[in-house]
């Protein structure tokens, strides 16, 4: 009886230790290896983990490459919160337009689609969270003196008639009609379609 007792107490403590084993090395890998975590935790599906990961690299090493896979994440995720909290750390990285380029060129997309496409993600869960002022100067940021097919104003733009917001829709409206005098091109045409859209619309 006394054996039994010796032999079982012999078992938890080695699981003990195993157990206390894993946790250490994963804590250590956690620390030390922080962007090996964040793909094992995407993988395994474990999505909130890796967005940690990648932000943990991202303040060891500045590498754009990490905040913005953390952004990625979060659309992927469809958190408004987790959104907003990586993707303004993103689009402030001073690397963040060059990234973009890359990703347009590696994907054959036209150039500043990926730019858009990430404010318009931001932009959206900005308002969506309400903070609306916020929203609307990221749009602004977005597309800066032109007008391109899908941008952020226009992803806030829908936001806000879907959401019966008459005062923002106004205040895109006027940022739009400002714009249109001093654009030439497609941006123009894409744009003046947008208004007359728009004007036509309200007619009804």
């Amino acid at each position: 009886m006394k054996l039994d007792k010796v032999i079982v107490r012999a078992i938890v403590n080695t699981l003990c230790s195993i157990a206390i084993l894993c946790v250490s090395t994963v804590l250590f890998a956690s620390f030390v290896f922080p962007s090996t975590m964040m793909s094992l935790s995407y993988k395994l599906g474990n999505d909130s983990g890796a967005m940690k990961y990648a932000y943990t690299s991202y303040t060891r090493t500045n590498e754009v490459a990490y905040i913005a896979y953390a952004t990625e994440v979060a659309f992927g995720m469809d958190s408004d919160s987790e959104i907003v909290r990586y993707g303004e750390e993103f689009v402030a990285d001073e690397k963040f337009n060059d990234y973009c380029l890359e990703v347009d060129l590696n994907s054959g997309t036209a150039q500043g689609a990926y730019r858009q496409y990430v404010y318009g993600r931001l932009v959206v869960s900005e308002y969506s969270l309400g903070e609306k002022d916020k929203a609307f100067n990221y749009a602004v940021e977005a597309i800066g003196n032109g007008f391109i097919k899908n941008n952020a104003m226009v992803a806030l733009l829908f936001e806000a008639m879907v959401s019966n917001d008459g005062v923002t829709v106004e205040k895109v409206i006027v940022k739009m009609r400002a714009l249109s005098s001093a654009l030439e091109g497609e941006d123009a045409v894409y744009l003046n379609s947008l208004l007359d859209a728009y004007d036509k619309s309200t007619k009804n």
